[in-house]
């Protein structure tokens, strides 16, 4: 199978962007980082993030693994 490809034009993507596209994609940005938020899976990054302020709220996840480990008889 042969693959066609279009000859392409290279295109700074802060180019294509107004003032006002701009404003809305860092206020956008900012509102989802907000709300709902981010899952964050590294402890050392969610601790930088609470020492400078952010809400961090810690969960707990449990593995298959470690299920099957510690209650095997429900596997």
């Amino acid at each position: 199978m042969v693959e066609s490809f279009k000859q392409g034009v290279l295109v700074k993507p802060y180019e294509r962007l107004n003032q006002d596209h701009v404003k809305w994609l860092d206020q956008s940005s900012l509102d989802i980082l907000s709300d709902p938020g981010i899952w964050c899976y590294n402890e050392r990054a969610a601790k930088l993030f609470k020492s400078h302020g952010a809400n961090v709220r810690e969960e707990t996840v449990l593995s298959k693994k470690l299920l099957q480990k510690h209650l095997p008889g429900l596997f």
